[in-house]
């Protein structure tokens, strides 16, 4: 297995990728993280990337899911 680190894409996202990962280290990987985790996992052919985001971004993602929760319950819809 080789590792690298590839150039952020912007400041403050973290990004690591994993070289020559078979999809059963995939799934264990995958299984070992929480549910909830802000990280993406993006496997393809060997190779994974796991990318956290910016903390701009996930302050965002979790105001528009509020957003969206609220307007969903004072509607009276089901989730």
């Amino acid at each position: 297995m080789v590792l690298s680190a590839s150039p952020p894409a912007a400041v403050g996202e973290k990004r690591v990728t994993f070289h020559h990962l078979n999809w059963s280290a995939y799934q264990q990987i995958l299984n070992a993280l929480p549910q909830s985790r802000a990280a993406r996992l993006t496997y393809d052919r060997g190779i994974l990337e796991i990318t956290i985001p910016l903390e701009d971004h996930e302050f965002a993602a979790r105001l528009i899911e509020r957003f969206i929760y609220f307007l969903v319950i004072e509607m009276g819809m089901k989730i």
